[in-house]
């Protein structure tokens, strides 16, 4: 950007806290040069995390959920109006087209990450008809995924395709002389349990023989789903070798990176999740894991024998899995591994994808 020249106006809403959503610090930390950025977000009572040089505002959360949610949305709209954004980039939630009708800015951008992942048929179509109606409201719309367009029945002349991406959470050589496992992200409907189930199984064959370790991190809004892989946990005497970690921001995950060697992506064989591109498949990539992930579209687009294998959503195929991983260790390369998917980079995606969105 020219120095002479002033920065555009960003508004950035996003009803989940800054920090532990995938990819939105990175849309700041690589737009701030060009932007002066606000970020609004609701208070979740998490690690409160910055970006220098962007202006985080939160609201506090409020008991009452309507309340809480109508309250964010009015004070975005007081807030576009108290300044003359360029651009007001909103992350969809509920009623978020309140925000298209009535806030004031320059150009108004809706993005869209996933259709509904609901079980009920009925409740699909409703909440997916609800993407196509908030479309109507801005300008332009940002999608993960070409596939998740056409299942939403978005408009074509308001899609631009903005792809999921990763920061290189370790760049650390890996020694693949280990089966050290590493699961990021939520727990609602994953059944995690079932990667457990398997693990299990490797391990009764394997103890004693290669290094074994599992690390667990995330969350779930749903209590039955965390006692779930807890009590599996408990119930195969895998105290000491799998590690229940809770919720982590993408600060705190060098760490366990560090220390893993295979990544798990494990989420079902559903029409509604196969068109959801997997996060996190990046983000294990570029840090030199190899991949176990369940066989979706979208996974299988990036998957392949350099980085790692695709399974079924059950416990015996993820155990089979892990043995095919065990027996073929010494030929991964973590270099070739970080290079097979290196144009899914945070920065690339910024630079070159969503800046030209926002321009």
């Amino acid at each position: 950007m020219n120095e002479y020249n002033q920065k555009r106006k960003l508004l950035i809403v996003n009803p989940n806290q800054f920090g532990y959503s995938a990819g939105y610090n990175y849309y700041c930390k690589y737009l701030k040069d060009e932007f002066d950025i606000d970020f609004l977000y609701i208070d979740r009572g998490l690690v409160k995390v910055d970006e220098p040089g962007v202006q985080i505002i939160y609201r506090n959360s409020k008991k009452n959920r309507i309340k809480n949610l109508l309250s964010f949305i009015l004070y975005a709209i007081k807030l576009s109006r108290q300044k003359d954004y360029d651009v007001i980039f909103c992350v969809y939630f509920r009623w978020v087209y309140l925000l298209g009708l009535f806030c004031k800015g320059g150009k108004k951008i809706l993005d869209i990450r996933t259709g509904s992942l609901s079980d009920n048929k009925i409740i699909r179509f409703f909440y997916n008809r609800m993407n196509l109606f908030t479309s109507l409201f801005f300008d332009k719309i940002t999608i993960l995924s070409l596939h998740l367009s056409k299942l939403l029945i978005l408009p074509n002349k308001k899609i631009f395709l903005l792809p999921l991406g990763a920061s290189v959470l370790d760049g650390t050589p890996k020694r693949f002389d280990k089966i050290h496992l590493i699961y990021i992200g939520t727990f609602h409907k994953r059944h995690i349990e079932k990667t457990i189930e398997g693990f299990a199984r490797f391990y009764s064959m394997h103890a004693g023989r290669v290094s074994l370790k599992y690390d667990i991190i995330g969350f779930s809004h749903i209590e039955d789903d965390v006692t779930k892989i807890k009590s599996t946990i408990s119930k195969n005497n895998l105290n000491e070798i799998v590690l229940f970690h809770g919720r982590k921001n993408h600060q705190q995950l060098k760490e366990y990176m560090q220390n893993a060697t295979i990544g798990v992506c494990f989420v079902p064989q559903t029409p509604y999740y196969d068109v959801q591109p997997p996060t996190k498949i990046f983000e294990y990539a570029l840090s030199g894991l190899i991949t176990i992930a369940t066989d979706t579209t979208e996974n299988r687009r990036v998957i392949t024998d350099i980085n790692g294998i695709i399974c079924m959503d059950n416990e015996d195929s993820f155990c089979e899995a892990l043995e095919i991983v065990y027996a073929n260790l010494g030929k991964y390369d973590d270099s070739k591994i970080r290079h097979s998917l290196s144009e899914y980079n945070w920065e690339k995606i910024v630079k070159n994808i969503l800046l030209p969105i926002l321009t």
